[in-house]
């Protein structure tokens, strides 16, 4: 199923995450309590989720198409995340853009999660968090069975020579729970 949210998503609440917002010093009084582990978290999601669940995290791809340039490559990639019983946990699109000299980026774009295919390659990189959202998407509602407000971020991860990859994360309500119980 291929899902654009670009058009679909359709955003209640949105934080922009820069000095010059006027939300940004108190950004987290404005995420329910429960929401703030998993949206602020700077790890790796999807080592967490493996933490919670016992089990691997598996990536279901959704979408993946690349965009061909002289001097660089940009990759679209959509994947579900999802626990050992295929229930959905998060959708996720990241948005790579490549200076094609770099050469250890072949290993990386997979169906790896982005966290571990950076780390197993030793990959040196800044993670830096830009918005935090919430919303409704009938198509993401539909896939993560629920009818509740959907939580998600964007943030960027900034790897060597010129190269980097914007995440989108859409996270289950369901999340919560497991992070409640905890």
């Amino acid at each position: 199923m291929n899902i654009n949210l670009s058009k679909k998503f359709h955003t209640i609440f949105k934080i922009k995450l820069n000095p010059k917002n006027k939300l940004y010093q108190n950004f987290d009084n404005y995420i329910p309590k429960e929401w703030q582990s998993i949206i602020i978290n700077d790890g790796s999601f999807t080592q967490n989720l493996n933490s919670l669940f016992i089990n691997p995290t598996k990536i279901t791809m959704s979408q993946k198409y690349s965009i061909i340039f002289p001097e660089k490559l940009i990759n679209i990639r959509n994947v579900w995340l999802e626990n050992d019983s295929n229930n959905k946990v998060t959708f996720a699109k990241s948005i790579w853009i490549i200076n094609k000299d770099y050469c250890k980026y072949n290993k990386i774009f997979n169906t790896i999660p982005i966290g571990y295919s950076l780390i197993n390659f030793e990959v040196d990189i800044y993670k830096n968090l830009q918005e935090i959202f919430c919303g409704y998407c009938y198509d993401l509602e539909k896939r993560l069975q629920s009818k509740e407000i959907i939580w998600g971020r964007k943030y960027q991860i900034f790897y060597p020579n010129q190269s980097s990859v914007t995440i989108e994360e859409y996270f289950t309500p369901k999340l919560v729970k497991v992070f409640t119980f905890i």
